[in-house]
């Protein structure tokens, strides 16, 4: 059951293998639509708050959630398990290298995640740590923003070039195995419901 949506803001439910989605690049591209709705929600949140104006934390603490478990552990951790061997073993100077670069900007996303998260546990957060927060915020939509780009630019391409269809279809079944144990069956729907809902509060 993947993490497909449609291609207007309305999240559609995610579809089990084979059913819409043949490509490994299909998915992932589908993955950063819903992405695309997520980050518009963050990008509102981190305006707010570097105006020290009030968040619920209930919808931070949401959005997080989804940040974690949806843009981490289903998004990028197909792509570091499963993609990035793949695709840097078949082609070893530009897809090594968009994966290495793809990497390390995995590795900066959680970082700013962890920073965001040492400020959210706070009880009643003063107005220096709303703007701090909104700061961290607002660095995570820009560089996924970027990535997300990056992707779609040189990624999916040398994928295209480098990887056969028989490869593709391995990594299709191995991104089934990594979602299964990593994020669980049913619980997309779960995460496109809440960007739906934080969609009509923020980033409209």
């Amino acid at each position: 059951m993947y993490c497909h949506t449609a291609t207007s803001i309305r999240l559609a439910p995610s579809n089990p293998l084979g059913s819409i989605m043949e490509d490994p690049n299909e998915i992932l591209r589908s993955e950063h639509e819903a992405l695309q709705a997520l980050l518009s929600v963050l990008d509102d949140m981190a305006k707010r708050l570097a105006a020290n104006q009030l968040v619920p934390r209930e919808d931070l603490n949401d959005a997080m959630m989804v940040v974690v478990e949806y843009a981490d552990r289903c998004h990028c951790t197909k792509e570091e398990l499963v993609l990035f061997p793949i695709l840097a073993t078949a082609s070893p100077k530009a897809g090594a290298e968009i994966t290495r670069r793809m990497a390390e900007e995995h590795r900066g996303l959680r970082r700013l995640v962890r920073g965001i998260q040492e400020i959210l546990p706070r009880g009643s957060m003063t107005r220096s740590a709303r703007v701090d927060l909104g700061r961290i915020l607002g660095a995570y939509v820009q560089l996924l923003r970027d990535h997300i780009r990056i992707e779609e630019e040189l990624l999916f391409p040398e994928v295209d070039r480098s990887i056969p269809r028989p490869d593709r279809a391995r990594i299709l079944r191995e991104f089934e195995r990594v979602e299964r144990e990593e994020v669980g069956w049913g619980m997309h729907a779960a995460y496109h419901s809440i960007i739906h809902r934080l969609r009509e509060a923020y980033g409209t």
